[in-house]
């Protein structure tokens, strides 16, 4: 039975599962581009389950927090329960996807596995470039995940393989990364880093540049010459586009999301919306 788009309640695992595939029984899906296409979600969604995304060189955007990314080679995309990220409709969908529930990995890793990876939590690095070696082994788990998806013995030892070999990869490229990143990119991506994780309960800047041992003013006057953005604007940003997940993906009252991004004034958090999307939240809601 195909389920639709309901804002009560929209979970995209869900609405996939139900949507395109038949077998409704199994903790992951195999996801290509015409299925993303075919589902045409064009709001930010908050991830309940667990996500890798193998794209070939092309044009993917993807917001993802308080990130921008404008992907022209083979990356990974990697997002876990909570992250709320946003696929431009004018992108080329990833090539190679699997979404998968923790249920999955069961009696293959411990409880804190997934939730110990990094690119799985706010404010991690979401997105690894490919070199063509990695690309091609990488490649190469998605081919044996596709040939054996309906096998639910063999395939979960696949993804937690993939899954070790990503967190191998993850770390080697953040060692090389430390030697390569400006300090001015360190610290731009530590910012960015907090606000992914803190943004509903701390917005004001001066919490954000205590623990970078700087001033409000130079943090702000700092990012607003490095990324065209003050420090106020880039928290805002964040919380806009996880209002949006919220104004689409559940029926709670604006008062309610309010209360949950942190805002105690709900008419304070209006005002904040419609300036910066020139809609109330209500009627962002129902276009």
């Amino acid at each position: 039975m195909k389920k639709s788009k309901d804002i009560a309640s929209f979970d995209v695992y869900d609405y996939l599962k139900h949507t395109f595939f038949q077998d409704t029984q199994r903790p992951y899906l195999m996801v290509d581009s015409s299925t993303y296409k075919a589902a045409s979600i064009d709001f930010p969604i908050r991830n309940t389950f667990y996500g890798i995304a193998l794209t070939k060189p092309g044009d993917v955007q993807v917001k993802i927090a308080c990130e921008h990314y404008n992907i022209t080679d083979s990356s990974l995309i990697l997002l876990g329960p909570g992250i709320v990220s946003q696929w431009m409709t004018y992108s080329d969908a990833p090539t190679d996807t699997i979404l998968f529930q923790e249920t999955l990995l069961e009696g293959l890793a411990t409880s804190t596995f997934l939730s110990s990876l990094p690119f799985f939590q706010p404010g991690g690095h979401h997105v690894l470039k490919l070199e063509n070696q990695d690309y091609k082994n990488i490649k190469a788990f998605f081919l044996f995940m596709a040939q054996f998806k309906k096998e639910a013995s063999i395939l979960p030892g696949i993804v937690h393989s993939l899954l070790e070999y990503i967190k191998k990869l993850y770390y080697r490229q953040l060692s090389e990364n430390q030697t390569k990143l400006t300090i001015k990119e360190k610290q731009i991506f530590k910012f960015k880093s907090m606000v992914a994780r803190f943004f509903r309960e701390q917005k004001q800047v001066s919490f954000y540049a205590s623990k970078m041992n700087i001033t409000p003013k130079y943090l702000s006057e700092f990012l607003l010459s490095e990324t065209g953005k003050t420090a106020k604007n880039h928290i805002i940003d964040v919380v806009i586009l996880d209002a949006k997940s919220l104004l689409k993906q559940t029926t709670l009252s604006v008062q309610e999301i309010s209360y949950i991004l942190g805002y105690s004034d709900s008419s304070y958090f209006s005002k904040i919306f419609k300036k910066m999307e020139k809609l109330s939240p209500l009627e962002y809601r129902r276009k």
